[in-house]
This record gives C-alpha cells, structure tokens and sequence, in this order.
C-alpha cells in the first residue's frame, strides 16, 4: 500500500516524465515515456527509498569496492539464473562503502527485467510481522511483500533494536528458510562479519545464509568520512 507521499511523488513523476514528455506529450501509452515512469512506480512500489532510486553501479567509485562491484555486476548479468536457483547475497562488512546503494542498484535491475522486489530493514520487518498478529491486512501484506517476492532486500541486518531479541531471531530465521526452501533469493546487507552472525541470530541462521546466499565482503575506509573531512581542509 502506497503512502500518501508516495503518491505525491508519483504524481509529480507522472508529470515531469510523461506530461512533459517532447515525443508524444502524454498521449500515447505506447511512449518509451510509459515504460520509464512505470520503472518509477515499480521502485516505490518495492519501498526502495527515495535516496537510492537513481542508485546505479556507476555511483560508487570507491577504489576499494572494484572487486566487489565486479562481482555484483557478474550476478546481476546471469539476475535471471540466479532467481531460478535461489541464490540471493550477503554483502558484508566495513561501512560507508555503498552497500546499500549496491543492493538497490541491483533491485532496480530486477525490476527492469520485470522480476518484483522489495527493500525493508530487518528492524521494520520485524515490525511488520509483529503487526500481522493484529491485523489480517498487514498479515496478507507481510506474506505478499517478504514471503512471496520475487527478490526481498534486508537492509540493515545487526542494526535493529533489541528489544525482544527471540522475537527478532524467529522473524529472521522464518524468512530466511521460508525464502530459501521457496528459491526465492534474499539480499542481505551488514557490518557484522559471518562469525558475528552466527553468534548473534544462531547456527539455523548462519547456515541458511551460507547455503543461500552469495558472500561479498567489503573492506576499506568509509568514504564519508573523507569527504566530511575535505569539508573542514
């Protein structure tokens, strides 16, 4: 369900892209302008936040991520192979090295090859389920968004609130083997390195990732940092 800035937004798209569009001007569905502005519907849709849907591998020039974004360029060439086998990524490690805008990146690709999607911290997810337990609505949504997409990105993973930490565990470990035993890849980011995962959310949860998902480290120094650092030379 969209928001009501959500649909503002789009509304605002739908006239920028395709009112303003120099070719048809808005009246013909058939306009390349058409196909832009439903990827934008597709991007909210999929609840990628508005800082990352112009997210693009051309982005992130960090020096220290060449390795790694070659690899994620390999996985989004055979995206359609890998959706078939199930194989989702751990990206993991160092932060402010991009890898959020890495993973939304390769969302939008599958979104562009007309796969569905959706981007959620592990925080809001735990949220989500907790609110299916009142609500058939957000039951049926939670089923619908997380169980059932075709590519789910858990942005975040180590940095949700503990305040129930079994609660936060089952939700992980449900998702994690009902998407897994389904062949439905899951993209996880963190900082917490695999040995942090495993003594913090438990063997299931370690071994689910390992089995499911591709590992791509990140090393290197957070680029923030120097850029706030210029700012002050």
């Amino acid at each position: 369900m969209l928001s009501e800035r959500d649909r503002r937004h789009l509304l605002r798209l739908k006239a920028q892209i395709i009112g303003k569009c120099t070719k048809c001007r808005g009246k013909n569905i058939s306009c390349s302008c058409s196909d832009i502005f439903r990827l934008e519907f597709k991007k909210v849709k999929a609840n990628i936040p508005i800082k990352y849907r112009t997210a693009s591998f051309e982005q992130i020039t960090h020096p220290e991520t060449s390795e790694v974004r070659l690899k994620l360029k390999n996985y989004i060439d055979k995206i359609e192979s890998h959706f078939e086998e199930g194989d989702g990524l751990f990206l993991y490690g160092s932060t402010g090295l991009g890898k959020t805008s890495l993973v939304c990146a390769t969302l939008i690709e599958a979104l562009k090859k007309q796969m569905t999607g959706y981007f959620i911290t592990l925080d809001r997810c735990v949220s989500m389920l907790a609110s299916g337990w009142r609500s058939e609505e957000m039951k049926e949504q939670f089923q619908s968004v997380i169980l059932d997409t075709d590519f789910l990105v858990l942005d975040e993973v180590g940095n949700e609130t503990r305040t129930n930490v079994t609660l936060v565990k089952t939700c992980l470990n449900d998702v994690l083997r009902q998407r897994s035993n389904n062949l439905l890849p899951t993209i996880i980011t963190s900082n917490l390195y695999f040995n942090r995962i495993q003594e913090i959310y438990g063997d299931e949860v370690y071994s689910i990732i390992n089995e499911s998902c591709i590992p791509l480290e990140f090393k290197g120094v957070d680029f923030r940092q120097n850029v706030i650092g210029d700012t002050h030379k």
